[in-house]
């Protein structure tokens, strides 16, 4: 009784039970702790699998893959990697890019295409294409060509084909970028995809980054408006124009496009130190571009199909307030009339139905009254849909002041119908 009552011995035979319970409680944690490393090195396989899987499956259904590696084999592309000194090995994102460039030789429109903007070729051949072309004696910081340029105007006034036309010139890559291009919904993509953008500029150098409706990517950054992701993209596009601005020996140009330059953040606006206002063409511009246009079509000039004869300069004087893309979808509008004169005329020959000869053997010339009928067709730019607005709204004045029951016999004189 007194060996198992004793203080000392009940100790002891305490102390005993508590480390066979430590001893237990520490096998049970340490399985548990095996257990739960276990499982996270089998959840961080399968994501690792999956990721890969993911990847491949990504990189096998790329639509734009074949495409890739056929940009990536032309001999033109080599050529200029290996003159600046480059390899053909490149990156993911400056491989995107390449879908988005296109060689001089493969661009269609010249100087001399360009209808108009006398003015803005002439500064083109000053601060563009001469520096381009005479290098050595643009080497001061001086007479360094702009990194940066701005045309900016209404809708249809020859913006782009300008960039083009100087691109083909000068023999410059040209880079034709939207915002799609360098956005990704993989956060961090779209900054790397702006860095392959610029190495890819650089390597291809001569090249031209064209920017068109530059606002939509580089409007004014608001904390409200703009996302982290956002700001990234501007911070990290701004970083790498910088780039080119201080290195005196590079040659790619950003060209921006736009018509609403003042929404335009200043700090871009600082970059494009030269800014260009691409006008509606006037009289003598619209005869230019019309010439051009109908340079390869047969008019009746002497009026032989119609009683009033036509011409560029005739046409140029019925055209005012039209841009220069108006002025192709009209002529091609009046282009139309006497296909389809053709084709019912034949369509009827071959039914037994007697026609006009001469409209049956070939197409005629496009007379004064086509072009006529097109220009009610095609108006300018914007024109259509402000008159239907203004309609609109005269409409709801018009049935709040509730003047329609005063005459319906009269019907309502701001209808389609009476328009």
């Amino acid at each position: 009784f007194f060996a198992h009552h004793h203080p000392v011995a009940s100790w002891r035979r305490h102390t005993e039970m508590d480390k066979a319970k430590i001893i237990q409680h520490t096998h049970t944690h340490t399985k548990a702790f095996k257990t739960l490393a276990w499982e996270l090195v089998l959840f961080a396989s399968l994501g690792l699998g999956v990721w890969l899987g993911i990847n491949q499956l990504m990189s096998v259904a790329d639509p734009t893959k074949e495409k890739k590696k056929e940009r990536n084999m032309q001999p033109e592309l080599r050529a200029r990697l290996q003159k600046n000194g480059y390899s053909a090995e490149m990156s993911d994102y400056e491989a995107t890019m390449l879908q988005h460039i296109t060689f001089p030789s493969e661009i269609d429109v010249n100087l001399d295409d360009i209808g108009g903007c006398e003015l803005i070729k002439e500064a083109m051949e000053e601060i563009f294409i001469l520096p381009f072309e005479k290098p050595e004696f643009f080497r001061g910081s001086l007479l360094c060509p702009p990194k940066g340029l701005l045309f900016y105007g209404s809708p249809g006034t020859g913006k782009t084909m300008m960039a083009k036309a100087i691109c083909k010139t000068t023999g410059c890559t040209f880079f034709n970028i939207r915002i799609s291009t360098i956005k990704s919904k993989w956060f961090g993509d779209s900054v790397k995809l702006i860095n392959g953008l610029f190495t890819l500029a650089h390597k291809l150098q001569p090249s031209v980054i064209f920017l068109d409706e530059i606002d939509a990517f580089l409007h004014e950054r608001s904390a409200g408006r703009d996302g982290d992701a956002s700001l990234a993209m501007k911070a990290e596009f701004m970083s790498l124009w910088d780039g080119l601005i201080s290195d005196k020996k590079s040659r790619v140009i950003v060209l921006g496009a736009t018509n609403r330059p003042a929404d335009i953040d200043k700090a871009i606006l600082r970059r494009l130190p030269r800014q260009f206002e691409f006008k509606m063409p006037d009289q003598k511009a619209r005869e230019q571009i019309l010439a051009k246009i109908l340079k390869e079509s047969h008019l009746d000039e002497l009026g032989e199909y119609d009683e009033r004869p036509v011409s560029a300069a005739i046409l140029a004087k019925l055209t005012a307030g039209y841009s220069g893309s108006d002025l192709l979808e009209m002529c091609k509008a009046s282009a139309l009339i006497p296909m389809k004169e053709y084709i019912r005329a034949k369509v009827q020959r071959k039914k037994g139905v007697q026609t006009n000869s001469s409209d049956a053997k070939s197409l005629r010339s496009l007379t004064y009254s086509d072009f006529v009928e097109a220009m009610h067709r095609v108006r300018p730019t914007g024109h259509s849909a402000k008159r239907y607005e203004h309609r609109r709204v005269a409409r709801e004045l018009f049935e709040d002041a509730n003047i329609n029951s005063r005459d319906d016999s009269k019907g309502n004189p701001y209808d389609e119908d009476s328009d």
